[in-house]
């Protein structure tokens, strides 16, 4: 039936064309095979989309519920959410979210966000999904997967590179998606940990950078992490986004030797101010993360 489903898509066949076929692979009544017919082929194109909206220069999503009299408070209650594409909430939360979910999902820019007013300060999150339509991480790294052979489909006849190109893109937003959820796990765990001397001297990598004036490979103190994980404001995510952040510098102040930055960043409309130095193992090592209240 899955297979059905899958060619019905690549080929735009309607729900009409196929439910003979339908029926003989599942035995079901025609009425209940097309809402699993148009549920099914409303998750895909939805997965299609969060495909597209991953790989995008776009860095924010928004939730966009269809705010009329049949739409329920559960969504309703999220129109216009706006987060990071990389939050855990979209884990869980990317509709559909039920049977007959209409909701959608807005990519945007970091002006657009700023056009409508977010701030980035976030209540408290619940999960949105009906019984059975939750979707874990490792349930969108293999619908991404799955969705390979959907794009490569598209692509036949193409250039033998632009099938390379669509699998390096995949590849790399699954590894950035792996990489964030890992840090986050890790830094999660010493923020809730009471013991102190398990992180002396141990680091975390978080990728590389060239903030001190040359490419190197960057690294989380996680003794740091525990010593100042009771700041105000800086929470277990903003540390494992510490790569993702880098990436929108404002400002950035070098020491005469380059063996120290301070740099300021922008994510979410929120300012941070990062420490940084260099050890003699030629590494660079995030000391320190502390939220601005304003910059100019």
């Amino acid at each position: 039936m899955h297979s059905i489903l899958k060619k019905a898509y690549l080929d735009g066949t309607s729900f009409k064309d196929c439910v003979e076929e339908l029926k003989n692979a599942s035995g079901l009544h025609k009425n209940h095979l097309k809402v699993v017919f148009n549920q099914n082929l409303r998750q895909v194109y939805s997965f299609a989309r969060y495909e597209k909206q991953l790989i995008s220069d776009k860095p924010y999503l928004r939730y966009v519920a269809i705010m009329d009299n049949r739409v329920r408070d559960s969504h309703k209650a999220f129109h216009g959410l706006i987060l990071p594409k990389e939050h855990s909430f979209w884990r869980n939360n990317y509709p559909p979210n039920g049977w007959g979910c209409r909701c959608k999902i807005q990519a945007l820019s970091e002006e657009d966000t700023e056009a409508l007013g977010y701030t980035g300060t976030l209540a408290p999150l619940l999960n949105i999904p009906d019984d059975g339509f939750k979707n874990g991480i490792k349930s969108y790294e293999q619908k991404i997967q799955n969705l390979t052979e959907y794009l490569n489909e598209q692509v036949k006849g193409l250039p033998h590179e632009v099938h390379k190109a669509v699998n390096t893109r995949i590849k790399e937003s699954l590894m950035q998606i792996r990489e964030v959820r890992n840090n986050y796990n890790t830094i999660k765990k010493v923020f809730n940990d009471d013991k102190e001397q398990k992180y002396k001297g141990k680091l975390l990598k978080v990728g590389n950078c060239d903030i001190l004036g040359q490419d190197l490979p960057l690294f989380l103190s996680l003794e740091n992490v525990f010593i100042h994980k009771h700041r105000k404001h800086i929470t277990a995510y903003d540390y494992a986004m510490i790569l993702q952040m880098l990436k929108n510098i404002k400002s950035k102040t070098l020491s005469k030797a380059h063996s120290q930055a301070e740099v300021v960043v922008s994510r979410l409309s929120t300012y941070y101010r990062l420490a940084i130095k260099k050890t003699s193992k030629n590494e660079a090592i995030v000391t320190s993360i502390t939220q601005e209240r304003k910059w100019e």
